[in-house]
C-alpha cells in the first residue's frame, strides 16, 4: 500500500497522506491455450526514439493502461490496434 496518494485536483496532482486501499490486477495470466503450428515470418528491425510501451492480452490491458493513467502528469497518448481473429 502506498504511503503517499496522489489525488488530481485542477489539474495537477497533489500529494495527500491518507493511504488509500489498491486492488493489484495480475499482468500475466495463465492460459489454457496451446499453440498452434505457424510459419515464422520475418520481421525487420525498426529504430526507435524514445519510449514504447507494448502489451497483448485484454487481461493485462486494464492493469498497465490504469497504471500510465495513474503516473500521468500531463498527458497520454494511446494507439490501439484491434487485430480480431476470426
Amino acid at each position: 500500500m502506498p504511503s503517499v496518494v496522489h489525488r488530481v485536483r485542477r489539474g495537477r496532482a497533489v500529494p495527500e497522506a491518507a493511504p488509500r486501499i489498491e486492488v493489484m490486477f495480475p499482468e500475466l495470466v495463465g492460459r489454457t491455450c496451446h499453440l498452434k503450428p505457424y510459419t515464422r515470418v520475418a520481421v525487420p528491425k525498426v529504430k526507435l526514439q524514445g519510449e514504447i510501451i507494448a502489451y497483448a492480452s485484454p487481461d493485462s490491458t486494464f492493469a498497465v493502461t490504469k497504471r500510465l493513467f495513474d503516473a500521468a502528469r500531463r498527458s497520454i497518448l494511446i494507439g490501439i490496434y484491434d487485430f480480431t481473429a476470426p
